[in-house]
């Protein structure tokens, strides 16, 4: 049966590399997927999405509730985009038609990826809630890993936040058990031969430059000269973050002029909170500062940080020389002070 499983999986994803539109890459992928999953074949499928993502005319209920019974693949970014409501009993029924969907590796993830900033959160939202753990259950698979890491990353402290994560640590156990893949190299040919094809090592690569760079840098926190080549890069691409490192350069070399300091004021301002990355959700909104156009100092929400024990060892905090922690979280904290005073940084 496996084996049957494997050739029908083969046959699909040898008609996604010869279609002739994004829309039939996409369909031919999905069945592929939904043949024999590989965590490959759903980020194919992710891509694809992307690329052949049709928007919909979803002005009421009835319209959204039509779309949804269509299972059209390229219509199910849309939904999933408004699968929530400000009325609950609303979302509920939508996602009582979601359930109905047939597999398809997007939906787990991305029912997963609206938890975060969800505005359902009261307890009369419950019943919508099982809904939608129940439809990720059923759809789960071991591509859903990076959406679980990014709620953990979220910090949402409050009881929303204890609920989900009680839900959540069923699939950490199924994700666990998950066995390494291993493609034979015919379907690795083909995963290939389609990843050209939707331009995916392309994409990657420019959806990843400033990564590495900030990686770079997160590695070796005491060069300035990387921070600069950054600043350069950046500035070539007219992000703003390349102005801060700039500004802040300077400052540090031979201090700033009224203007220059109005600016890099407003910069912060405007674009603080986004640069701080992984850390946001664990430092306190008013207690910060940057230098080099990174997080140097700040004061740190030990709740938050406790809630979010991936947290504690992250790479981002090379750059905070500076810190402030409430001590009666200490002993909760060990692992992260210890990964503090591993970079040196100073506890005020």
């Amino acid at each position: 049966m496996a084996k049957l499983r494997e050739l029908e999986r083969t046959a699909w994803l040898e008609r996604a590399r010869d279609a002739r539109t994004d829309e039939e890459v996409l369909a031919n992928l999905v069945n592929a997927w939904r043949a024999a999953p590989l965590i490959a074949s759903s980020e194919l499928v992710a891509a694809a999405s992307s690329r052949a993502a049709r928007p919909v005319k979803l002005v009421d209920q009835a319209a959204w509730l039509a779309a949804a019974a269509r299972h059209d693949p390229a219509e199910l970014p849309a939904l999933l985009a408004t699968v929530q409501t400000g009325r609950s009993a609303t979302a509920r029924e939508r996602a009582d038609a979601l359930a109905k969907w047939p597999p398809d590796p997007r939906i787990a993830p991305g029912l997963l990826a609206m938890m975060p900033r969800s505005q359902l959160r009261g307890r009369a939202t419950r019943p919508f809630w099982t809904i939608v753990f129940r439809i990720v259950h059923r759809q789960f698979h071991a591509g859903i890993a990076d959406a679980i890491a990014a709620i953990d990353h979220a910090g949402m402290d409050d009881e929303f936040g204890d609920y989900v994560d009680v839900k959540l640590r069923s699939l950490r156990r199924r994700l666990e058990s998950a066995h390494d893949e291993r493609l034979d190299p015919a379907t690795r040919a083909l995963v290939d031969a389609i990843s050209a094809k939707l331009e995916i090592a392309s994409t990657k690569e420019a959806a990843k430059s400033t990564d590495d760079f900030i990686r770079e840098i997160w590695a070796a926190p005491l060069d300035d000269g990387l921070r600069e080549v950054f600043a350069d890069w950046l500035i070539a691409r007219s992000d703003p973050r390349g102005e801060l490192i700039m500004l802040q350069m300077t400052r540090k070399r031979r201090g700033l002029d009224a203007e220059a300091q109005k600016r890099e004021a407003a910069l912060l301002k405007q674009h603080a909170r986004a640069w701080m990355g992984p850390l946001d959700p664990v430092v306190d909104k008013k207690r910060f500062r940057f230098e080099g156009g990174f997080l140097y100092a700040c004061r740190v929400d030990a709740r938050a940080l406790v809630r979010t024990p991936a947290l504690m060892t992250h790479p981002a905090w090379s750059t905070v020389r500076e810190y402030v922690l409430d001590g009666s979280y200490d002993r909760q904290c060990d692992a992260w002070l210890d990964h503090m005073i591993a970079f040196g940084a100073k506890r005020k």
